[in-house]
């Protein structure tokens, strides 16, 4: 246990060591999150909106944007492009010549990574949407929930884009990351809530995890979820859990039979 908090460690110190890459994504994050804002403001002129779910205020919408943005900080990771690289240039053979599990060395990096998001990226985030733009605070049970899923999204995120690195070992590229990447902004809510879709993709998001760590979680935290649909969604979270970590171990022992090292 102690080498893995010594790689969350040394992610978060890399984290401190690009200090531009920090400010341009603060700034890239705080200019979408203003950009967001704008558009539901000008959406909702009349102060509020009837969807699917009942009747959504415009301080619903902007604190949805908030926490939104914030788990998009936490949610962000490059677990896909540093296997690439890693197997691209022959890294792999020495992680895998070292004794550790490599699937939970890949997630104490991301911790690490999310560490730093959480005190550079996420905090400035909330200080705007407190000071500047209001927004609704939940129940203590409703934070607690909200909190619990958080952690189980963080795990299920990491874990589709690991089997998606997986991948590499097979086409020695990362595009289809892309893919996923589209499919998760479609279907999770992270730009536009579920309670705005057609009934035949709110349908499809529900045979997908991405609903999951976005939408879920901010549902959850606004107490527009009854305490049956939280437990609901908290079981397919498990669900999912238990799904990929299968996919996971069966796509790993494959990997390792089809390893191609390139580069040395």
């Amino acid at each position: 246990m102690k080498k893995y908090l010594k790689f969350i460690q040394i992610s978060f110190y890399n984290g401190l060591a690009y200090r531009v890459e920090y400010f341009v994504g603060t700034f890239r994050n705080l200019v979408i999150l203003l950009v967001q804002l704008c558009v539901w403001r000008a959406l909702l002129t009349a102060g509020s909106v009837t969807t699917s779910t009942g009747v959504v205020t415009l301080r619903e919408m902007n604190t949805y944007v908030l926490i939104s943005s914030m788990i998009g900080t936490l949610l962000t990771v490059n677990v896909v492009w540093n296997m690439t690289d890693r197997i691209r240039n022959g890294q792999i053979a020495m992680d895998l010549l070292k004794p550790m599990n490599f699937q939970a060395y890949t997630f104490a990096n991301m911790l690490g990574q999310n560490m730093f998001a959480f005190l550079f990226q996420l905090l400035p985030i909330l200080a705007v949407g407190i000071i500047f733009v209001g927004m609704n605070f939940p129940s203590i049970p409703n934070l607690l929930l909200f909190l619990f899923t958080m952690i189980n999204a963080i795990v299920i995120s990491f874990q589709i884009n690991y089997i998606i690195g997986l991948v590499v070992f097979w086409y020695l590229r990362g595009w289809q990351a892309n893919i996923v990447w589209m499919l998760n902004r479609l279907f999770s809510g992270a730009y536009i809530p579920l309670w705005f879709f057609p009934t035949f993709l709110v349908t499809i998001s529900n045979f997908l995890p991405f609903r999951l760590y976005y939408f879920v979680p901010i549902s959850i935290y606004l107490g527009t979820l009854t305490p049956r649909d939280c437990l609901y969604a908290i079981l397919q979270q498990f669900a999912w859990m238990i799904i990929l970590y299968g996919l996971t171990m069966l796509e790993w022992r494959a990997a390792m039979k089809k390893l191609v090292i390139q580069g040395g």
